[in-house]
């Protein structure tokens, strides 16, 4: 009876995986084009994260020279 209330909740069998279709490219096969794509977009990334850390340091810079004053930050 209680072998009954189990059988219930066994997990089903794993069923075959298709097989992944032969046309379909891998980052690899598809060859330098969309490495240098994606190296692009990464250069393109790190450009705009140093303009901002430049903007970032002028807007710093600024505060402390609104504070200080400007004969402070000249010495």
């Amino acid at each position: 009876m209680l072998a009954n209330t189990f059988a219930a909740f066994t997990p089903p069998k794993p069923t075959a995986q298709p097989e992944p279709k032969a046309s379909a490219k891998t980052a690899t096969e598809d060859g330098p084009a969309s490495l240098h794509a994606y190296g692009d977009l990464v250069r393109q990334m790190f450009d705009g994260g140093i303009e901002v850390q430049k903007t970032y340091q002028r807007n710093v810079e600024a505060i402390f020279d609104s504070y200080l004053g400007k004969s402070a930050a000249a010495h």
